[in-house]
């Protein structure tokens, strides 16, 4: 299925509500109760999975990113009887050149900044946000990090980058708040992960 039917980071309907399902905890329910217990989404290109559990029953959303921005992930999944061992690779080159000679992990990192760095200089001048421009522009690289944590998985929050991220939090609750739940890896595992079906 394209859109996640499973939230992939807390409040993500709230926050980028055309991510994941209409109803989404109604339908995973249902899928659930119909006995689904994996599913393959994708529309958010973040190499994520998650999962979500309702009367005894487990139902895995694994979402995979998209070769289109970095880190270019694709997934190797291995069925063998019940057992499913999700395996995360990157496409690290391709053979062409590239601007000033870079690499392509470089170069589709940097490419990639760029425009979250614009994008999210504006989007954070918008409600609930409300940021000035100057406030935008400074706290734009704290959600391209964050961003781009999560569109590789596993991400963890570094001493650092976790004191930038309280320091724009006192400019805005809801800016803090919209960075606090981008790098909280929801379980399970995102790259490499063994699923037990029953």
């Amino acid at each position: 299925m394209h859109h996640n039917l499973i939230e992939h980071y807390t409040s993500q309907n709230d926050l980028d509500p055309e991510y994941v399902t209409d109803d989404w905890e109604i339908n995973a329910n249902a899928f659930m109760d119909a006995g689904l217990q994996i599913i393959f989404t994708g529309h958010y290109h973040a190499n994520d999975v998650t999962s979500r559990t309702y009367n005894g029953k487990t139902l895995y959303d694994v979402e995979t990113g998209s070769q289109v921005n970095p880190p270019m992930p694709y997934r190797i999944m291995t069925l063998k009887q019940k057992e499913l061992e999700v395996d995360t690779r990157h496409i690290t080159s391709i053979n062409m050149a590239l601007p000033e000679g870079l690499d392509l992990v470089t170069y589709s990192n940097l490419f990639f900044a760029a425009h979250l760095d614009g994008a999210f200089s504006y989007l954070l001048t918008q409600p609930p946000f409300d940021l000035s421009e100057a406030d935008a522009a400074a706290a734009a690289p704290q959600f391209r990090n964050a961003y781009m944590a999560h569109f590789v998985g596993d991400e963890k929050i570094s001493t650092a980058e976790q004191s930038l991220d309280d320091a724009i939090a006192t400019l805005s609750p809801m800016a803090g708040m919209a960075l606090a739940t981008l790098w909280t890896d929801l379980n399970p595992k995102d790259n490499k992960l063994h699923i037990t079906l029953k």
